[in-house]
């Protein structure tokens, strides 16, 4: 058994055994303390009223002297006890029955009981009484006979004092006197009731000397309690016992009170002390659960449930480590949708992510049990794979991959097709880290989206060796512009119907110190990626406008210069207002540049670019849609924005003189163009025969190697501007 439960359950338990006996027993002891205070304090209550209990008695015992000393005086001839007993009846308030009996033989009683006026009390009849002249002669001592149980229920006492006439030659018994004392009449005169009051119970017995048993006299109402205090009254052949006890319930109280805060209190105390074992450990559980799901957050994607970019590298260099040790081939799948951009833009973000899912739970279902399935982000998907036969296995799961696609994917309001492109490469002695092998793939996966669509794409060395010339790249055009090794170039624009050069298109050439000369086919779209195009197209922009001042100055010609401006540019700010601005402090007239620019600019973000282009074209800055009759070629982007000219693609002019097709194409858009009122530009021209073929069919300006490669400004200008 785990030790710690073990612990949260048996110190708990001490705790509560400990803490429980510890209070009981302080309750025990004042429970001690408290019932011998309370004995000691019955016992002085007891001891006081039994002492007016006794005095009461022996008040009441004493009429009889007075009734003695009566008939004494009164030489034995006693008539008028009705007056006497009455004034002793108020001096002696404990008495019930005053009787005289002389010679024992006839009795005057007070009061007269109505049923039966001559009531006599014979205390020699009793069987408990005795003859006080036969025991005590020649004495006139009082005695006490009773408890007598009467006909009425009651419990009384009667003094008997026997009367002796005296004279100097001799005594003689006259007869006695006595008084009746009712022993409720005597509780009350003693504060009996009082004391009930105030929450005490008391019983008066006496022992029947017949009998030998203790015979209850008189209590108070209620249980007998089990405990009581006694005394004893009397002598011991008339002995009186006064018993009392508390019956308040107060120790009781205390006690069962002080029992119950002891148990409340120990076991809040073993319920702390379990809690104070136990937290910690329960803590540790939900550190280790909440651990356990921000570590399943943390290596899984939140839409589709697989492995994320973290996981998956875990799984693959889970992989590597094993290959390492002599497991089977390593391989890495990766690929993405074909233009899944297009589903978010058109259909929303909820539509695509639908997608998503449905993609990555289809694919989960058709690849092997040695696959793995992870999403990096977006629209990319990656597949670990081990096992022998690596690069065959690796074609076919590819296969597996492409053919979820050939069904379409049912979203909630949308039926769609896509395809997929996929690369992936091999676990080698090159490829031997999991960052080297996902490069490797995503190359491939980049070569497979250049082919077709629902292309499959294995990585070479040829792929490698183009990605690190690629990164090369993009880290030293960085210093290019600093180190000045970009070169502007011109190509010059000839007119057909006056055979005039006066204009020129910019182009950009790179001389790589250690690479030669490099195209902007091959960086310009990397500066676009990185960004870097905005600070290159900038720094064309100034050199060119610096360069057409220049020749308009010194030749005193309307020359102008085109600058090609990437979409890239275009979007990433306000270039309408910094170059209109340059032009305007540079004293540039507008139509001294053209902007070439290409469809792609005019699909993106309209309201944007018909913005910037009115902007060109109230500072008079000329606008030109380059490679005209690629893509898209909407005739509508003519009549929205406000274009110059138009440069028909050399693609068309390559063979217009050999196919009909192409100078139907080229004939159309020059004949649309001019009804537009737009100026046309032939591109690619090499030979005579083009240059005259546009020339025939309305082009309003060639240009090509026909007329000259692009070059330097200085060969330029001696070439196409001097004498």
């Amino acid at each position: 058994m785990n030790p710690i439960v073990t612990r949260s359950r048996w110190i708990p338990a001490t705790v509560f055994l400990g803490v429980s006996w510890l209070g009981l027993s302080l309750v025990y002891l004042d429970h001690s303390v408290r019932d011998s205070e309370n004995r000691r304090i019955t016992h002085e209550v007891l001891s006081a009223h039994a002492l007016q209990l006794e005095r009461t008695l022996s008040y009441a015992l004493s009429a009889t002297d007075l009734l003695e000393r009566e008939v004494v005086s009164y030489g034995g001839n006693v008539t008028h006890l009705k007056q006497l007993a009455s004034n002793m009846y108020r001096h002696f308030p404990g008495i019930s029955k005053i009787q005289l009996s002389p010679d024992g033989a006839q009795a005057q009683v007070y009061p007269q009981n109505a049923g039966n006026p001559d009531q006599f009390y014979d205390p020699f009849a009793n069987p408990y009484s005795y003859d006080p002249a036969r025991d005590f002669p020649g004495q006139d001592k009082t005695t006490l006979h009773g408890p007598l149980f009467l006909d009425s229920g009651e419990y009384v006492y009667r003094g008997v004092n026997p009367i002796y006439l005296r004279t100097r030659q001799q005594s003689r018994y006259w007869g006695f006197a006595a008084v009746e004392i009712r022993i409720d009449d005597l509780l009350t005169l003693a504060g009996m009731p009082d004391i009930v009051e105030q929450g005490y119970y008391y019983e008066l017995s006496s022992v029947n000397s017949k009998l030998g048993t203790m015979e209850v006299l008189s209590k108070s109402a209620g249980d007998r309690p089990e405990t009581l205090v006694s005394v004893k009254i009397g002598d011991d052949r008339k002995k009186l016992i006064l018993s009392l006890s508390c019956t308040r319930g107060l120790f009781s109280m205390t006690t069962a009170l002080g029992c119950f805060l002891s148990l409340i209190l120990a076991l809040s105390l073993a319920s702390l002390c379990r809690k104070l074992l136990t937290e910690p450990e329960k803590l540790r559980k939900k550190v280790a659960s909440q651990t356990k799901d921000l570590q399943t957050l943390a290596y899984t994607d939140s839409l589709t449930h697989l492995a994320n970019r973290k996981g998956f590298y875990d799984q693959l260099e889970t992989l590597i480590s094993a290959k390492q040790e002599g497991s089977s081939g390593v391989a890495l799948l990766m690929f993405d949708l074909d233009d899944f951009k297009i589903i978010n833009d058109t259909m929303g973000h909820p539509t695509g992510d639908e997608l998503l899912v449905g993609i990555a739970n289809r694919v989960s279902t058709v690849i092997p049990d040695n696959a793995r399935l992870a999403r990096l982000g977006g629209d990319e998907f990656t597949v670990t794979l081990s096992g022998k036969n690596i690069q065959s296995e690796a074609e076919r799961v590819g296969q597996m991959i492409k053919s979820c696609f050939d069904n379409s994917f049912q979203t909630k309001t949308n039926q769609i097709y896509m395809s997929v492109s996929i690369g992936y490469a091999i676990l080698s002695t090159e490829l031997d880290t999991a960052d080297k092998l996902l490069v490797a793939a995503d190359q491939a996966l980049y070569h497979a989206k250049k082919l077709e669509g629902g292309s499959i794409s294995h990585f070479t060395r040829d792929m490698l060796d183009s990605a690190r010339r690629k990164q090369q790249l993009s880290t030293d055009l960085r210093e290019a512009i600093r180190n000045q090794e970009l070169e502007l170039l011109f190509q010059p624009i000839c007119g057909t119907l006056q055979s005039d050069i006066k204009k020129a298109e910019t182009l950009l050439r790179w001389n790589h110190p250690t690479l030669g000369v490099i195209s902007p086919l091959e960086f310009i779209p990397l500066a676009e990626q990185t960004g870097l195009i905005v600070d290159i197209g900038q720094w064309v922009f100034i050199k060119a406008a610096k360069q057409v001042k220049k020749w308009r100055e010194k030749y005193e010609m309307d020359f102008q210069i085109s600058i090609n401006v990437s979409p890239v540019q275009f979007n990433s700010g306000n270039i309408a207002s910094n170059w209109t601005s340059y032009c305007k402090n540079y004293n540039l007239p507008g139509d001294a540049l053209m902007l070439e620019i290409t469809e792609n600019i005019l699909m993106q973000n309209c309201s944007n670019t018909q913005r910037q282009l009115e902007t060109f074209r109230a500072a008079g800055i000329k606008i030109a849609l380059d490679d005209f009759g690629t893509g898209y070629s909407s005739l509508s982007y003519l009549r929205h924005f406000n274009i110059d000219y138009i440069k028909i693609d050399r693609s068309f002019i390559k063979n217009v003189t050999i196919d009909e097709n192409d100078k139907i194409v080229c004939n159309g858009i020059i004949t649309i163009a001019t009804e537009l009122g737009l100026q046309v530009v032939g591109e690619g021209i090499e030979t005579e025969q083009q240059h005259q073929l546009m020339k025939d069919l309305g082009c309003h300006y060639s240009q090509g190697y026909l007329f000259s490669k692009p070059v330097s400004a200085g060969v330029f200008e001696s070439c196409f501007l001097g004498e």
